[in-house]
């Protein structure tokens, strides 16, 4: 069953959920979790502020705006909230593969005036 969440990132609130797979189960099982992230284009990403082990899944590259995805080789959570560098349109498209775990929504160009470092708190509803 979906947990429903919500990212608080400088100010700004993302709600939606994480889903019922792996991942998405793992994360939810270390709610509440500090996240600092870097800008890539329009994708946040970075290490999780504590471990939630080496989900299996199959990973993807072409993402949805508002995707949340989890990267287990480097722990980096990954926010897709527009085109990134990899993107040949205005799809976000991964580094590399990556697990999706859930779903935001929000307020993406309020999200893309923020600054090139975030600090983010993801917590259950």
């Amino acid at each position: 069953m979906p947990t429903p969440v919500r990212l608080l990132i400088e100010g700004l609130e993302l709600t939606g959920h994480l889903d019922d797979s792996q991942a998405g189960r793992a994360l939810a099982e270390r709610l509440a979790l500090t996240w600092s992230a870097e800008r890539w284009g329009r994708e946040y990403y970075g290490p999780l502020g504590q471990a939630i082990g080496s989900p299996q899944g199959q990973g993807k590259q072409d993402m949805a705006l508002g995707e949340l995805a989890f990267h287990p080789e480097t722990g980096l959570l990954c926010l897709f909230f527009g085109p990134t560098p990899m993107s040949h349109d205005e799809t976000p498209k991964a580094a590399f593969p990556v697990l999706s775990v859930g779903m935001l929504r929000g307020d993406w160009e309020a999200l893309a005036a923020l600054p090139s470092a975030v600090s983010a708190r993801l917590e259950a509803l």
